[in-house]
């Protein structure tokens, strides 16, 4: 049994993670292989590799690679398909089904990557490709500490504070973003079979404990640099735009109304912008400093 840390929690593993930090204080998560039954429902959706799902537990599926039971926010049960390549394994659990786990705990989760920055945290929401992890990778670059990666798992239980729970030390990264951040592709290991998406493992400059939430930017591509502030209502509808899980597993689930709820918190709580700028992989220095300056005078 491996012993792991991620979002403040102590996993214990019979499945090798290694992009999760070692060492469990506590042991909150049990992850374990098991015979799972993959009969379908009417939840069940091709593209979110869902079979089932109801009010104690969700089951996901990837083909090739095997299926995932999530059991009332500590225990996911691991069924791996015949002649899988384990090296695989981890980013099918760590990605889809353990945000569905944090969601079950009761925590806010948003298609976000993150930054630490002066003691808080500013995120990077998004559609796919709009660049959430490069712009977090590019801050990166002048030092500040990566909090999470396309997973953000936010604690609203305070009256005072939303806080972000730190994930674990790595970016998910296109090739053309990798070279652009110095390192050269072919030497990261490949996120999925097939998939030119690579992980790059943050050896330095990771932050280990929760922050505060300090401001989200929407990223979109634009003809320049700028910045527009949202009000409540259009940041309420980015969030939840951008928020995990999708209508039916939620309306599955009996969370519709939590999850609303949460989300008109953070939208009545945290300062959201649009953030437009050039698709240009040659200017992330220079995006990363105009991000850094807004955040500096607008937080303080």
């Amino acid at each position: 049994m491996f012993s792991y840390t991620a979002y403040g929690l102590g996993i214990h593993s019979e499945v090798p993670l290694p992009h999760l930090m070692l060492g469990a204080k506590t042991k909150d998560i049990i992850i374990h292989k098991g015979t799972i039954n993959r009969t379908e429902s009417a939840i069940a959706r091709k593209d979110e590799f869902v079979l089932r799902a109801n009010t104690k537990e969700v089951c996901f599926h990837q083909r090739n690679v095997g299926t995932c039971l999530v059991r009332e926010g500590c225990e996911i049960v691991v069924d791996i398909d015949t002649n899988t390549d384990e090296r695989f394994l981890p980013p099918f659990i760590l990605i889809v089904p353990l945000a569905m786990l944090l969601h079950q705990r009761g925590l806010l989760i948003l298609h976000a990557s993150a930054v630490a920055i002066n003691g808080g945290v500013v995120a990077f929401l998004g559609k796919s490709g709009q660049g959430k992890s490069t712009t977090a990778g590019a801050l990166h670059q002048l030092g500040y500490p990566i909090v999470t990666d396309d997973v953000l798992a936010l604690d609203m239980s305070s009256p005072e504070n939303i806080t972000v729970l730190p994930s674990f030390p790595q970016l998910r990264l296109w090739p053309e973003s990798v070279t652009s951040l110095g390192q050269t592709p072919e030497n990261l290991p490949q996120v999925y079979p097939n998939s030119e998406k690579r992980f790059r493992h943050v050896s330095d400059g990771f932050q280990k404990t929760p922050l505060p939430l300090k401001k989200i930017y929407v990223l979109e591509y634009g003809t320049q640099e700028e910045i527009e502030p949202l009000t409540p209502q259009s940041a309420f509808i980015e969030v939840t735009r951008q928020s995990y899980p999708i209508k039916e597993l939620l309306e599955a689930t009996g969370a519709a109304a939590a999850k609303f709820q949460l989300g008109a918190k953070l939208a009545n709580t945290i300062s959201v912008c649009r953030l437009k700028r050039p698709r240009c992989l040659s200017s992330l220095s220079d995006l990363a400093r105009f991000i850094e300056n807004d955040f500096t005078q607008t937080t303080d």
